[in-house]
Order: structure tokens, then sequence, then C-alpha cells
């Protein structure tokens, strides 16, 4: 049997086996809108629980002063946590989305954010953002800092107020 990782950080997490392949994610690059001007606002796409940083991705927007555009499923964390926050102005949801209005979403977006709280092997989002032009905001967590290369694709940082203070 042979196993293959999709990150270095995946990879890392195979303690016991001796050869692991690495292949990252793909994504067909010609699905996604290149945008080359930004937006005026941030977008966090995906599942709004605590792990992916749903939170964080708040407090961010908030300490750059920018509107944030959340599109995703909901979750019990989301009406407790989340929904509170969401005043249709500083945050907005626009609910679970189809694939022309993500890619619409991303590509149109000032920056993407990726707060991630808990181990994921990947994160396809940042990809897709990428894809659309729009660089990415992140927490290092993971395989971000494989994925986002600074200046370049985005920012990473250790925590919300340092990340927050790489948004222009």
């Amino acid at each position: 049997t042979q196993v293959v990782a999709v990150s270095q950080y995946h990879r890392s997490k195979f303690t016991t086996l001796d050869r692991v392949a690495v292949v990252y994610n793909g994504i067909d690059i010609d699905a996604f809108p290149f945008h080359a001007k930004r937006g005026d606002y941030l977008v966090f796409l995906g599942h709004l629980i605590h792990k992916k940083g749903a939170l964080e991705a708040i407090q961010i927007a908030q300490q750059v002063g920018m509107r944030l555009v959340m599109a995703g499923q909901t979750s019990d964390y989301f009406y407790a946590e989340i929904e509170p926050w969401v005043d249709g102005k500083q945050v907005e949801y626009i609910g679970y989305i189809g694939v022309p209005e993500r890619n619409k979403l991303l590509a149109e977006a000032a920056a993407l954010l990726f707060p991630i709280n808990a181990s994921e092997p990947f994160g396809l989002v940042m990809l897709e953002a990428m894809a659309c032009g729009t660089p990415v905001a992140a927490i290092d967590r993971c395989a971000v800092s494989e994925i986002v290369e600074p200046g370049v694709t985005g920012y990473y940082a250790a925590d919300i107020d340092a990340l927050a203070a790489l948004i222009p």
C-alpha cells in the first residue's frame, strides 16, 4: 500500500511510515475567473465553525475596518457565535453559495481570510482564491506556509493581531 500526503505538513503526521510521497492538491485554474482589480471587502468562505476560524475572520475584519462577506454552511456554532455579529453592513452572511457565486465572490474580494484554528492537511480554498488573483491572509498553521508566498500570493502570521497588521 502506498500512502500519499497532500502537503509536507500532512506528511509529517505519518511518523510510523518510511516513505510517504507528497502530491499537492490542485485545481483547474481555468475554472476560476482571474480578476486583477481588488475589491473593497474581505471574504470568508467555508464551513462557519470554530476550527475554520469564522469568529477570528470577523475579529480581523473589525480590526482593519473592512466589510466581511461570509459564505458557507452553518452550524450550531454559527447561530451561537457568528450570527450575533452579522449586521448586513460590517459583517454580511450570504448563505451557502454555488460555483458561479463563489467564483465572483472570490474574484472581486480584497483578500480571502483563512484564520484556521485546527489542523487541516491542505486548505483548497486558498488555491481557489489565488487562482482568481485574490491574495490570502492566513494564520500560519498546517500547510499555510507551503501554499502562501508572503508578499506574492498573500500573507500569513502567527495570530490574528499580527495578521490584521499585514492587511493594507
